[in-house]
């Protein structure tokens, strides 16, 4: 890897400052830099010997600070968004890092809010644990004014709760408490949650997931269900959401 990593993280006035009077062309070439970071990433070979964390490499530092700078500054200068090309930009994504995944994601928002909404509901790879959990709280902000776009979201977040690795459903549900749910909503999933204790691959999270559900429920003044009676099979579908 290069030498000079530490010298490739220009800060926004830098940026400018190698390229008076073209930003368009400073922007393109800060990006590059990242970039060229990344394929130093992809093209890296462990160590044989010593300590190797791949998820924290010095390069994910400077990504992550570079595309922040980036968004900062299409977002004084709005027009330059137009030539950042969003797939370069969801290449990003795929590193194991959660900082730059998260930066890539808000750049992507900032160029194409409806594509980036899109793209997250259909990647089945490179989102899980903690950065699943931030993102669900994206995709619930951006679908309370829309009705299909919610249902989008409810269906994402379903299938992560049956699908998706233990320790992803738990990083989820411990940022629950940033999600506004229903009680129709809450309630669909509490019965998803129900099956855990019958699950072999659920079962040793189940009381661990109940007490999550439990504080999101007595935390929010709009829910007003028994789980304790939804549990004991006491209440019918109907009851329980208050109808």
């Amino acid at each position: 890897m290069s030498e000079k990593i530490f010298d490739l993280s220009p800060g926004e006035k830098e940026i400018f400052q190698a390229f008076p009077g073209k930003e368009k062309e400073a922007v393109l070439y800060t990006l590059s830099i990242a970039q060229d970071l990344k394929n130093q990433v992809d093209n890296d070979v462990p160590p044989e010997e010593g300590y190797y964390d791949e998820t924290s490499l010095p390069h994910f530092f400077f990504i992550t600070r570079i595309l922040k700078n980036i968004l900062k500054i299409i977002k004084e200068k709005e027009y330059l968004k137009e030539y950042l090309n969003f797939c370069e930009i969801q290449d990003f994504i795929r590193l194991k890092n959660i900082n730059v995944k998260i930066q890539a994601i808000k750049l992507l928002d900032k160029i194409n809010p409806e594509l980036c909404f899109t793209f997250i509901l259909q990647e089945k790879t490179n989102i899980s644990g903690s950065v699943k959990s931030k993102i669900v709280r994206y995709l619930d902000l951006k679908s309370r004014a829309n009705s299909f776009k919610r249902k989008q979201f409810l269906e994402y977040l379903e299938n992560s709760f049956r699908e998706d690795d233990c320790f992803t459903v738990i990083q989820i549900l411990e940022n629950l408490d940033r999600i506004k749910l229903t009680q129709e909503e809450f309630f669909n999933f509490f019965k998803i949650f129900i099956d855990y204790k019958t699950n072999p691959g659920r079962k040793h999270i189940s009381q661990r997931v109940y007490n999550l559900l439990i504080n999101y429920h007595e935390s929010h003044d709009n829910l007003s269900l028994n789980l304790h009676s939804i549990l004991l099979g006491n209440k019918t579908d109907s009851n329980a959401q208050g109808k």
